[in-house]
């Protein structure tokens, strides 16, 4: 999973349960995933891509409002890269402390990861594609419910009773901060 850390999202997206399967298999199986940061590594670039798409499209609308747009972009550029980070951090934490020592801090790491560089893609795709579309990526990122739900339970092995409490609230979490961490964060840029 190391290697094909890009490819391996793509099929988390597609193939949820065969990828969280597949990603069960491995885990078990190798010693080096455990101490890994390939879920650092894969979330490091999902927001690189994001913050350069962000920075690409906010360059663009600026110079047509007539602004130099150097200055709006950038802080866009950041805010983008930050909320992904702190979205998977606070997943993370959140999954570690939700499923308890038992499942391990790198195993939460992995699933928190997945799940956000899956979120990534899809504010990614709701960048370029026409603003009449727009509402059907926003209902299309609701499939990261059907991806957090098909690791939680293949993956973190999340017990039938504890999935009503556990998949909603991390969807939810995973879906919106983003969203409160940049109004955040232009909040707190405009007052300084």
């Amino acid at each position: 999973m190391r290697k094909n850390s890009v490819l391996s999202v793509f099929k988390f997206i597609i193939f949820p349960k065969r990828a969280w399967s597949e990603a069960e298999k491995a885990y078990a199986s190798c010693t080096d995933i455990k101490d890994d940061n390939s879920a650092l590594n894969m979330l490091s670039l999902f927001s690189g891509i994001a913050s350069l798409a962000a920075f690409i499209v906010n360059l663009h609308f600026t110079k047509e409002r007539g602004d130099s747009g150097m200055e709006t972009a950038l802080r866009i550029a950041v805010i983008t890269f930050v909320q992904f980070f702190a979205t998977y951090f606070i997943v993370g934490f959140t999954t570690l402390k939700l499923m308890g020592k038992d499942a391990g801090k790198a195993k939460c790491d992995l699933y928190a990861g997945i799940i956000c560089s899956a979120t990534i893609l899809f504010y990614i795709i709701g960048m370029f594609v026409p603003s009449g579309f727009l509402p059907y990526i926003a209902i299309l990122s609701l499939y990261i419910v059907y991806i957090a739900w098909a690791g939680a339970r293949q993956f973190l092995n999340v017990t039938e009773n504890a999935q009503g409490r556990f998949i909603p609230f991390i969807s939810i979490m995973t879906l919106l901060l983003p969203a409160i961490i940049a109004i955040l964060l232009k909040l707190l840029m405009r007052l300084i």
